[in-house]
């Protein structure tokens, strides 16, 4: 009988350990800091990237790959392992992320690049593959972390203009919309005076605005700078939720508005009456996550909004 290899079990352990504590980081829940959702959502996408670098480097410190074949098959399983995890998420609170699973594919990548570079003695490298070798690591560390600095600057620039909440001038305004029902209902182009709403199907075409600095405690009333820019009067309704609500109507604030064909407006709503508004509960005025904007009925086949601030 053959002995068992005993030597390579603390190896053997370590990739298990390492395989586990990777996939409990891939489908734990997120923490929810309401405040800096922007900059967590865009960090927790680049961290997959030094995740699987890590755990490349663990399976080349395990298998010490003799051959490019061995570095591909390694890429590839670490692929599929990514891939698995993106599919599992679906299961859990967190959802599939074609985002995540790039930087699966670079981090795992950049792992081997760099054992390559550092450790891999058994090949001579010719200089230029090495330098090759670094610039795509370097390329790999800007591509995952761009789109943190973005976020963290788009998050800055956004809350030096608080108290007011939505704007033109914002740093992509328009990443801050969404469509109500599918997105062919609407068209949400952008304007130098505010961001323009075609209301083209549906049953409530409209819009969702997310990103919106959250708390809201210090102030007393909400001003919707909106433009009925159509022929015929619009019927809206206008939707405020938080973050521990649920979508039934009851547990938001829901008000009900006609502007007139051609008709410029400041809505106001008083938080106080958004503090009371769900039936069975009081609304936290600092955690305050979306507000929604739709047509209830009529032929009005669009609606500008200008603006959204506090006082």
């Amino acid at each position: 009988m053959r002995a068992l290899d005993t030597a390579r079990w603390p190896k053997q352990a370590v990739i298990f350990a390492g395989v586990v504590a990777v996939a409990a980081l891939l489908t734990v829940p997120i923490p929810d800091f309401v405040n800096y959702r922007l900059i967590i959502s865009a960090l927790t996408d680049a961290v997959h990237g030094p995740i699987f670098a890590g755990l490349a480097l663990l399976f080349a410190w395990f298998i010490k790959p003799q051959s490019f074949r061995i570095y591909f098959t390694l890429l590839a399983l670490l692929i599929a392992f990514g891939t698995l995890m993106e599919f599992a998420q679906d299961f859990t609170e967190r959802d599939f992320s074609f985002i995540d699973l790039q930087n699966n594919v670079i981090g795992a990548a950049a792992g081997l690049a760099l054992w390559a570079v550092l450790f891999d003695r058994a090949h001579n490298h010719a200089k230029s593959f090495t330098v090759a070798l670094s610039l795509f690591l370097l390329l790999a560390a800007a591509v995952i972390l761009a789109p943190v600095a973005i976020s963290v600057d788009v998050w800055i620039k956004r809350n030096q203009q608080f108290p007011t909440l939505f704007d033109a001038s914002f740093p992509q305004p328009l990443e801050m919309t969404e469509s109500v029902t599918q997105p062919e209902d609407v068209n949400i182009r952008l304007r130098e005076d505010g961001v323009m709403v075609d209301l083209q199907g549906g049953h409530i075409p409209g819009i969702v605005l997310t990103g919106i600095s959250p708390d809201w405690s210090r102030f007393d009333t909400v001003f919707v700078e909106l433009e009925n820019s159509s022929n015929h009067d619009l019927n809206l309704a206008v939707l405020i939720g938080d973050f521990e609500g649920s979508p039934d109507l009851s547990d938001r604030f829901y008000r009900e508005l006609t502007l007139m064909a051609g008709e410029r407006r400041d809505v106001t709503f008083a938080l106080a009456d958004i503090r009371l508004a769900p039936a069975t509960r009081t609304m936290p005025i600092d955690k305050i996550s979306e507000i929604v904007l739709y047509r209830t009925h009529g032929d009005a086949d669009q609606f500008l909004l200008h603006s959204i601030h506090l006082e």
